[in-house]
């Protein structure tokens, strides 16, 4: 751009209005517009970091997204009163295929209306299904809260999920939107010798520990304020029928029962790498465009 003043005309440089996602660097801060009605619950703004960039096995030409904060509590999938196993009945069921948060992550349903039963032992995560008071039948889906045109961009991604022993070991491979990281995406490790899927770049170098936005400690029990969350992973404890792997307040993978709901929510998503976002602003985050 050229301006014009007492010295004669200058050069200036001004700032593009807009950038390509797939041009900024691993760990530049990503926000997306939450719809108004759920503020309260979510904030104005869904804030990520950008994880990996054309991540092996994942859609060509995009970039991967992690929610920088733990967004929620709930259980990773509620107790199941009618399923002949023991375990499954009293704390639910770690296969994440059929898991309650795999659903809540992909719906678009307005509130209380995401839970569809995924086989004919599932239940809902309603209050006494769960444990530590963190329901979360009330909830809009996930992609609900979404601005619908940014929901749209969103692209559908197979992701690897370990089955435990009593599911028959082996993989399940999940076409989704939007899922929970693995063991060995964080580079925490194998799960029984499995890897599912390899590990994001982001996490070469950054640090597991994260904390829960305000909206979520308002809005969540049992939650401890001014200290780091515990996240949920999909991968399962591939010895037990109901225990599920996650990240504790120190950055250690550890496990724990499916309905347990005081573990925070990081959702993990891949957007095309043209997606356009804004120049940061003033604490460095950039706004996805419609």
């Amino acid at each position: 751009m050229i301006t014009r003043g007492k010295a004669g005309p200058a050069w200036v440089a001004v700032p593009s209005p807009k950038l390509e996602l797939g041009s900024l660097d691993i760990g530049s801060l990503v926000q997306v517009p939450v719809k108004a009605p759920f503020h309260s619950l979510f904030g104005k703004h869904l804030v990520f970091r950008i994880a990996d960039q054309n991540h092996a096995g994942y859609p060509a030409d995009s970039v991967t997204l992690i929610a920088d904060c733990a967004i929620f509590a709930m259980c990773f999938d509620a107790a199941e009163p009618q399923n002949p196993d023991p375990y499954r009945k009293l704390d639910g069921s770690n296969r994440y295929i059929h898991s309650n948060i795999a659903r809540w992550l992909n719906s678009n349903a307005p509130a209380g209306q995401w839970y569809q039963p995924a086989h004919p032992y599932d239940a809902p995560p309603i209050p006494e299904n769960v444990y530590l008071d963190n329901p979360s039948y009330h909830l809009p889906g996930f992609l609900h809260i979404w601005e619908e045109g940014l929901a749209a961009k969103l692209l559908t991604t197979n992701v690897v999920v370990r089955r435990c022993e009593e599911d028959g070991n082996g993989t399940d491979v999940v076409e989704a939107k939007v899922f929970l990281p693995s063991s060995a995406e964080l580079g925490l490790g194998k799960e029984g010798g499995v890897a599912e899927g390899s590990l994001l770049a982001l996490f070469d170098w950054y640090d597991w520990v994260c904390y829960y936005t305000p909206e979520a400690l308002a809005n969540c029990s049992n939650l401890p304020e001014d200290e780091p969350a515990c996240w949920w992973l999909r991968t399962p404890t591939y010895y037990t029928p109901n225990e599920v792997r996650y990240v504790d307040s120190y950055g250690i993978r550890l496990s724990t029962i499916a309905n347990y709901s005081d573990t925070g929510v990081r959702p993990v998503c891949n957007l095309p790498a043209s997606t356009w976002v804004s120049p940061p602003d003033e604490k460095g985050v950039h706004t996805v465009l419609s």
